[in-house]
């Protein structure tokens, strides 16, 4: 499978640039995104409950945000009108995936001292079927055409280039259009490809069974299941004692051992504190150790 490199945002536009309301609305920087939006809280949030090492992070998750972030810009929501909800909502609906995770045992049915990196997968997946779900009519279920600095208007291609990097300033939402079921059945996995590093991508990957759910939830051939409990969550759903099992206090999420938690004596779950290769080797030795008490008794 062929996967696209992940481009360099293009240089800053210079600050003497100015945006008149008839342009539309103003092409922003992740920052800006971010600032504008004021989901700064809402990203940090994510970041704790998804429990990975802050280098992992820093260098895999982080990166596909800013680019998932300068792709949809302020762009309404399916039915809205309103600029930003797409984004606000994809980040809310994630940061709900997110806690709902913390309560469950991924890959289902496995025992916590066998979970090891599959749980990191199973996390990597639902944070991105989540912030995906419904990514396809958001951005095709309308014309939108680019506003270039000569005042030049074309329309965009969703499946390219994000709006910084074909050099617009502003956008303009056009008419509601009929999405092509084609199109908009691989629009996700196309963008995971291409935000997604080589290295993030192998590794999600070799969990065959989990990226075959992935993958069919992002084209849309798949619904409901594990994933789909996760992502299709009402926000009322939370409110239930998962929610006070959860910890953030400080500054890396935990999940305390209760019924609904899949905590337990033997199992971290403040993952930030360690990498993946030493979770991984901590697992390991966890169940040659219960192999070796099996077998000498």
């Amino acid at each position: 499978m062929r996967w696209w490199s992940r481009k360099e945002p293009p240089a800053p536009r210079p600050a003497s640039t100015s945006i008149s309301d008839a342009d539309g609305l103003p092409v922003l920087r992740f920052e800006e995104l971010v600032e504008r939006t004021a989901t700064g809280g809402e990203l940090n949030t994510i970041r704790r409950r998804c429990g990975f090492t802050v280098e992992f992070y820093e260098a895999e998750i982080a990166p596909m945000l800013r680019a998932f972030g300068e792709h949809v810009q302020l762009l309404p929501a399916a039915g809205s009108e309103e600029p930003g909800p797409f984004w606000t909502e994809a980040l809310a609906r994630a940061s709900r995936a997110m806690l709902l995770r913390q309560s469950r045992i991924l890959p289902p049915g496995a025992a916590p001292e066998d979970m090891g990196a599959a749980a990191h997968r199973w996390t990597a997946a639902v944070l991105w079927a989540a912030l995906f779900e419904c990514m396809d009519e958001a951005l095709l279920g309308r014309q939108v055409f680019a506003v270039a600095r000569t005042g030049v208007v074309r329309r965009w291609e969703q499946f390219g280039a994000n709006l910084q990097e074909i050099g617009a300033i502003a956008y303009r939402l056009g008419v509601d259009v009929t999405r092509n079921g084609d199109q908009a059945s691989i629009l996700a996995i196309l963008l995971l490809g291409r935000w997604g590093s080589g290295r993030f991508l192998g590794w999600l990957s070799e969990d065959r069974e989990l990226w075959a759910l992935l993958c069919g939830r992002l084209v849309g051939s798949s619904r409901g299941g594990a994933l789909g409990e996760l992502i299709e969550a009402s926000p009322h759903s939370i409110e239930t004692p998962a929610k006070a099992a959860v910890s953030e206090t400080g500054p890396h999420a935990s999940v305390t051992a209760s019924p609904l938690s899949t905590a337990s004596p033997g199992v971290s779950t403040d993952l930030d504190e360690e990498s993946l290769e030493e979770f991984d080797a901590r697992q390991r030795s966890t169940r040659t150790g219960r192999r070796s008490r099996r077998a000498s008794s």
